[in-house]
């Protein structure tokens, strides 16, 4: 397994399930709610929320403040739990777009989602069949969508922290070889791929 999970296996399988949702071509006054899932962090109280998470939720904020901003008037629906941690990730991430002038007014938090399933569930109570974007990491949408889509047919994608990105320069001799990164990508892909497969053999259970 450690022997074929080179960089160009790797990230050549992890550029087809990120790209599979297009940045979409409009953002600006098209959506009535901003949903940004969570994506994990570690509440220390020596550093700022920003450091405290996580690069994935940093990246999926730092989209949704983006995404609020061209939208004047929609809502900022950030989630995440915080398990044995004192802050939920919602919460610092609420922090963070606050930090960036977005009014606490318009922003939802949804802190007790354990999963993305639940995400899904909780949110859809606010959204109903509003225009709706969604926000999160390129390799989890795919995911998130099938979720969402159980609820609303309004959910436009909006993926970012992309992991897998197509070189504009060959392969150094280095980069076939095993290594720590390129590990950690592989196990992001099978996580989602078996996430997914989970996802459609719930859909078939009793």
């Amino acid at each position: 397994m450690i022997l074929t999970s080179n960089y160009s296996w790797v990230f050549n399988r992890l550029y087809t399930l990120e790209r599979q949702y297009p940045q979409p071509t409009k953002i600006a006054n098209r959506f009535d709610f901003i949903i940004v899932l969570g994506g994990g962090h570690v509440s220390d109280p020596t550093l700022s929320p920003i450091e405290q998470l996580s690069e994935a939720s940093l990246l999926r904020i730092l989209k949704g403040i983006q995404l609020a901003k061209a939208n004047p008037g929609a809502r900022l629906i950030v989630s995440g739990y915080g398990g044995s941690d004192p802050k939920t990730n919602a919460e610092l991430m609420k922090l963070v777009a606050t930090q960036a002038d977005i009014l606490p007014a318009s922003i939802i938090t949804i802190p007790k989602a354990q999963d993305t399933a639940q995400e899904a569930r909780f949110i859809s109570i606010y959204i109903g069949q509003h225009p709706s974007a969604l926000v999160t990491s390129a390799i989890h949408m795919k995911r998130a969508m099938k979720y969402f889509q159980q609820f609303s047919n309004q959910i436009t994608p909006v993926p970012t922290d992309y992991l897998g990105k197509k070189l504009q320069a060959p392969l150094s001799s280095y980069q076939y070889l095993p290594d720590p990164i390129v590990m950690s990508r592989f196990d992001a892909y099978w996580h989602e791929k078996l996430g997914i497969a989970w996802e459609e053999l719930q859909k078939k259970l009793p």
